[in-house]
């Protein structure tokens, strides 16, 4: 299981626009789709099904099931981070967990 953190470059939480569902943590350069009926957001992207949690230290990212590579879960986070800096307006940190 692989695990990483996307938090705001200068700390604090995330302030996101109204009305955002899970769709805000699918990667643009990654086909992806949500998984509905969950509790916390899920998402299935090259085979894995990845879940996200907002927690005091930012978004926790969690490879749940599936096999990948850590450099392809690395991208692919990178590309969610970028997606969360565009929607927020805040630069992004990424760390491994």
């Amino acid at each position: 299981m692989l695990e990483f953190n996307i938090q705001p470059q200068a700390g604090g939480w995330f302030i996101f626009p109204e009305n955002v569902g899970c769709e805000i943590y699918q990667p643009l350069d990654y086909p992806s789709k949500i998984i509905e009926g969950r509790d916390v957001c899920h998402i299935e992207v090259c085979g894995c099904e990845v879940s996200f949690s907002y927690e005091m230290h930012g978004i926790h990212v969690v490879f749940e099931s599936g096999i990948i590579t850590e450099e392809t879960a690395f991208a692919i986070v990178t590309s969610i981070s970028n997606r969360l800096a565009t929607i927020t307006g805040q630069p992004t940190v990424i760390y491994e967990s």
